[in-house]
């Protein structure tokens, strides 16, 4: 890492987010709100367009990009048709040299990218949706690559929509994992109503879980998140977490249940542990905000449990690690760590940040996100550029 060793770096992060000496995690006493070093800063696009959901893929000889990019803000149905999945290379020393490229184009648009690897095999997860599938439906995709991302990838259609005379159904945002042998897809997902007058199109979305065999053999879904827990979840990031009593599946998701009677519905981040049959272990609500948290990212760092998330009412990404009790300990604001590594060259030194994913590129902590560095809703366009940034804290 620039000027520090990674042990020396890694140490002073352990510091910012009260890791206890002996790698184990506890509660904590309150302390300072904490701060963090961006040890390096590079912007990956430079022009005008809708970019969201940036995701990362180390790859063996250095790590992949993704995002999913419109060229302005069309409403509509236009909106969509226009979406596709980008791709940017970029080697060990994480500099680019080539530029971004379309990445899918078998569907008419495609939205909400993720990514995992195993060193053999890179799996890259997406919803699409197309002129031949009826109006709201959303799909999953898998694409399947080798270790470099080379080629196309074998193509795997997780879900596919109900035939035109039933309700279509939303798959969306997925995040995926690989655990052993298996490759495990979660996602949100609800009904879609586009009939109706008043109420939002669609129904109260779920998250829930899928699992492909290394046989190919894709499990059935199963719901991780009921109607019956009031709000809409979406949004959600796995992890897989050693623990004292083996290991557990760890997601974080953003939902509206907590948000009060009569009032504007908000998102706050919640997260849910389970056993690896999928049984409910633990629920907790992880963030309170009157203006809404949302697109958290999970990510096993070494021995820490690190999150990311969006808040709405600074326009910041928060950046925090959670104790044995799965609680925030002092999130740290992502702007103020720009700001001292020069962000505001790039001329918008408070520029809206938002859908941040967390990466670990061999023991390097690297964090993606977006920055909205033009936005004119009258004039239906925007400049919403994707940047990497390597974290480490003091």
């Amino acid at each position: 890492m620039r000027g520090m060793s990674f042990g020396a770096a890694w140490s002073a992060w352990c510091l910012t987010l009260g890791m206890a000496s002996s790698g184990t995690l506890h509660a904590q006493t309150p302390k300072p709100a904490s701060t963090f070093t961006v040890t390096y800063l590079h912007r990956l696009t430079a022009s005008p367009g809708v970019r969201e959901t940036p995701a990362v893929a180390v790859t063996t000889g250095g790590y992949v990009v993704f995002w999913s990019e419109a060229p302005d803000l069309l409403y509509g149905t236009s909106l969509a048709k226009r979406y596709r999945i980008f791709r940017l290379d970029a080697d060990s020393n994480w500099s680019t040299e080539q530029a971004a490229t379309p990445f899918i184009s078998d569907w008419g648009n495609q939205w909400g990218p993720a990514v995992a690897a195993d060193g053999r095999r890179t799996y890259l997860s997406y919803y699409f949706a197309d002129p031949s599938m009826p109006t709201g439906a959303r799909d999953l995709g898998l694409r399947v690559f080798d270790g470099r991302l080379t080629g196309r990838g074998d193509e795997k259609r997780l879900t596919r929509s109900p035939a035109s005379d039933r309700v279509p159904i939303n798959h969306a945002s997925p995040t995926i994992m690989i655990d052993s042998d298996r490759v495990i897809v979660a996602n949100s997902w609800g009904a879609y109503h586009g009939d109706r007058p008043v109420a939002e199109a669609y129904d109260d979305k779920n998250i829930e879980v899928r699992t492909l065999a290394s046989n190919g053999e894709l499990g059935a879904a199963r719901d991780l998140t009921t109607s019956a827990e009031r709000g809409r979840e979406i949004t959600p990031s796995l992890v897989l977490w050693p623990g004292p009593e083996g290991n557990r599946y760890v997601m974080v998701y953003a939902s509206q249940e907590g948000s009060s009677p009569g009032s504007p519905f908000t998102y706050d981040v919640y997260l849910k542990v389970f056993d690896r049959g999928w049984h409910e272990l633990l629920k907790r609500r992880v963030t309170r905000s009157a203006n809404g948290r949302y697109k958290p990212s999970l990510l096993a760092f070494r021995t820490s449990l690190l999150l990311s998330y969006t808040d709405e009412a600074t326009g910041d990404v928060q950046v925090a690690r959670l104790n044995a009790r799965y609680m925030i300990e002092k999130p740290a604001s992502l702007r103020a760590g720009l700001l001292k590594r020069d962000f505001a060259s790039y001329g918008q030194p408070y520029a809206n940040l938002s859908g941040a994913t967390l990466f670990n590129d061999r023991g390097r902590l690297g964090v993606v996100f977006i920055a909205t560095m033009h936005y004119d809703e009258a004039a239906h366009t925007t400049q919403q550029d994707v940047f990497v940034a390597e974290l480490n804290g003091h």
